[in-house]
């Protein structure tokens, strides 16, 4: 499970944008509330908000300890957010905000254990948290060594945390995923499905969830689609380029079609993610009979050119 790549919530979930340390002006006229936003937990580095970086930024220096704690996790800094969660919770041990924090950073730094027992304590205060479910869910898949009941079980806490809030995307975002790594590509398609209606259309991971879980399940019409709507909104979009190319590689066999996506992600598009560059190069060798000895055993032992590392690329942000 080292390839999958998870999201925490804290709030409910309307729009999900894509921003880096860097900033991404795109982010920065949003109106959503305040803790309206979706954190990659695992690089600490890019998270999907309703929110841009600055909003959370003066977060992070406002007066409130509630926001600063927010606004520090929303930003990457999960050792900060938990500091000022744990001092909020130690004048007031049942705030759910700050259960939510401490849980939530408890996931980034892979303490999933303490952060399984907060998850519980924040289900104490509010049963139908929809965080807490979301964490256990994390806290059960990345443990060290999981089972398949783990697997099992994980599924069954992200569905609840999605019972809990319908207008929920991370757990789904999460459910998905997992769907995805465990070679139910039809049940992942039908997840991201789902949860891209509750975003509006205004998700990206989602779309691209559906994308690839369509191309996986043999649905190449519902991939293409998928990733022409990323397309339609961003045409430099270096991951829907990668991923239409391998629906018409692999899902319609035409390869002068794949090449040319392939081409215009290496020649037009603006990403600095040098892992979607380089695959989308292994992958254009590969259509030209130029692949490595090295590249052709390591497409051998995957099931399919984007197997090992799955939504990798789009959840590590994105800069078209």
């Amino acid at each position: 499970m080292q390839n999958l790549y998870f999201i925490l919530a804290l709030g409910t979930i309307v729009n999900c944008t894509s921003f880096n340390r860097r900033d991404n002006a795109a982010d920065l006229n949003s109106t959503r509330g305040e803790n309206s936003f979706v954190i990659q937990g695992q690089s600490q580095t890019y998270a999907y908000s309703s929110q841009g970086r600055q909003y959370w930024l003066k977060s992070r220096s406002s007066g409130s300890t509630k926001n600063r704690a927010i606004g520090a996790l929303a930003t990457g800094e999960s050792v900060a957010a938990m500091d000022l969660a744990r001092a909020t919770l130690a004048k007031n041990p049942s705030d759910e905000s700050a259960l939510s924090v401490l849980a939530a950073g408890l996931v980034t730094q892979k303490n999933y254990d303490l952060a399984f027992y907060y998850a519980e304590e924040l289900e104490k205060v509010n049963p139908q948290s929809a965080v807490a479910a979301n964490i256990k869910g994390l806290a059960t898949m990345l443990r060290i060594n999981p089972r398949t009941a783990d697997f099992m079980q994980a599924k069954q806490y992200f569905r609840e945390s999605m019972n809990r809030d319908a207008q929920d995307i991370a757990a789904g975002l999460n459910l998905g995923h997992l769907e995805l790594e465990l070679g139910q590509a039809d049940h992942a398609r039908e997840v991201f499905t789902e949860v891209a209606k509750r975003a509006n259309g205004q998700c990206r991971a989602c779309e691209l969830g559906v994308g690839i879980a369509s191309l996986r399940a043999g649905k190449p019409d519902l991939a293409k689609s998928a990733l022409e709507g990323i397309l339609s909104k961003n045409p430099g979009d270096a991951d829907a380029l990668y991923h239409l190319a391998l629906v018409y590689k692999n899902g319609y066999n035409d390869p002068v079609k794949a090449k040319s996506y392939l081409t215009t992600l290496l020649k037009r598009s603006k990403t600095t993610n040098l892992a979607v560059r380089e695959r989308a190069s292994a992958t254009l060798r590969k259509i030209n009979g130029e692949s490595t000895v090295e590249e052709r055993q390591a497409i051998a032992k995957s099931k399919t050119d984007d197997d090992t590392m799955l939504l990798e690329a789009s959840y590590k942000g994105h800069d078209d």
